[in-house]
């Protein structure tokens, strides 16, 4: 029974404890290599990072996310470290600068890790027996369910609560045994589901910000796109084009007066209300987002129609980028595709000589649509399977912040390839171009 007694007081510290102001608010940096966390997630993991009660010697918090990684995600980590972010490493290349604080997670396989450098780790005593398993106990029911975020949070908030560990259960009769690993279960989804509710409603108040701030605009980004579209001489444009921009006017048009409605709303509203109307704030943010982030891709090809070469050298970049993967597997597998796609660069290097050429527009269209077969040839056991987010049902559309010129419209890039295997069931409800 003192255990249970024990576990029960956990309960109640973890769940009903306010977090306190830290002697140096941490700085969070956020490495979302899995692509599971929104904007809003990031903004509010940041925010609620800041306010955790953690030692003064957490002057760092890193977070990492990773859709496909090693055994142990720490690995992954550390690597991306290595490679991109030295300065948070010590001379080693092995251990973390001082005053850091780590939290990762990755889905394949499932692997969790709480690192810290040598005073941080001192000053939570992430060395006692069960102190580290107690952390990552933490992170497995949100993680589990998806909710990466408040995963993330409870870990680093029991990272500042020593109370916290994974307790023996040697010599405890089997009744207190269940007992005690059903309190705890029951303690975690409490905790998990408040943490979620709060992080929820501040997502929610941060998409009813955008909503109210960007529904003015939203009727100029319709008619500056249609005369972008209706009056832009270059091969981009065609008919496929055209129907995913009137598709996207729709969309908003049939979401606009729920917008409309919801656009008075008192910021103040208490959490109950911003859940009764969840739906509609969602489905606004989503639409208004894609309609603002369709114009700034509207504006992305005026600019390349007229010349402007840093919008033609990036988009260049992205396509050689492409061609190079394909022509890695392609030389891979000794395919006769290898020399064509080698064609395919040699042409995007003579664009790069001269960015500001007349005929840029109809030359890069050329290019996709010369690559287009070439990416629908290849065989399908070399198209880049589970490189990408397994959240995303097709490829990136107009609309959309991952999508570039001609996708969708005139090809079908070779890091997509995998959705014309994973989704040919439904390939009659994709673009012309995205299909077989």
């Amino acid at each position: 029974m003192k255990y249970l007694f024990q576990l029960l007081a956990v309960a109640f510290l973890l769940v009903t404890l306010p977090a306190t102001a830290h002697a140096a608010t941490p700085t969070v940096e956020i490495f979302d290599e899995g692509n599971l966390l929104s904007p809003s997630d990031e903004s509010a993991l940041r925010q609620e990072s800041e306010a955790l009660d953690l030692p003064p010697e957490v002057s760092r918090i890193l977070y990492f996310t990773y859709e496909h990684n090693h055994k142990d995600v720490s690995t992954d980590a550390l690597e991306y470290l290595r490679d991109n972010a030295r300065g948070l490493l010590n001379t080693d290349g092995r251990s973390l600068r001082e005053g850091t604080l780590l939290i990762g997670v990755g889905l394949d396989p499932m692997s969790s890790t709480a690192r810290c450098s040598n005073d941080v780790c001192e000053a939570i005593s992430i060395e006692k027996p069960g102190r580290l398993d107690g952390i990552l106990d933490q992170m497995e029911a949100p993680v589990r369910g998806g909710n990466y975020t408040v995963g993330l949070l409870l870990a680093a908030k029991a990272a500042g609560d020593p109370s916290i560990s994974r307790e023996s259960t040697t010599g405890l009769p089997g009744w207190s045994i269940f007992i005690a690993i059903s309190v705890l279960a029951v303690t975690m989804l409490v905790a998990s589901f408040l943490y979620s509710r709060r992080v929820t409603a501040r997502r929610l108040l941060e998409q009813l910000d955008f909503n109210r701030g960007t529904l003015p605009a939203a009727t100029k980004f319709i008619i500056e796109g249609d005369k972008i579209v209706a009056g832009l001489n270059t091969p981009l444009i065609n008919e496929a084009f055209k129907a995913q921009w009137e598709q996207i006017k729709a969309d908003y048009r049939r979401v606009k007066p729920n917008i409309v409605a919801l656009d008075s709303m008192d910021p103040s509203a208490s959490t109950s209300l911003l859940f009764q109307h969840s739906r509609s704030i969602t489905q606004g943010y989503r639409q208004l987002r894609r309609l603002s982030t369709a114009k700034a891709q509207l504006d992305d090809l005026q600019r390349m129609a007229k010349g402007e070469k840093l919008t033609r050298s990036t988009e260049l970049a992205w396509l050689k980028a492409d061609m190079q993967k394909a022509s890695a597997v392609a030389k891979s597998g000794d395919l006769p595709a290898t020399s064509a796609i080698s064609a395919l660069l040699e042409r995007i290097e003579i664009l790069e000589k001269d960015l500001s050429r007349a005929d840029f527009s109809a030359q890069f269209a050329r290019l996709l649509a010369d690559y287009r077969p070439i990416i629908g040839a290849l065989p399908e056991r070399l198209y880049a399977h589970g490189e990408l987010n397994q959240q995303r049902s097709v490829p990136p559309q107009l609309g959309e912040q991952d999508w570039h010129p001609g996708m969708g419209t005139h090809y079908m890039p070779y890091n997509y390839a995998e959705f014309w295997v994973a989704n040919s069931a439904i390939d009659e409800k994709l673009p012309p171009a995205y299909r077989f």
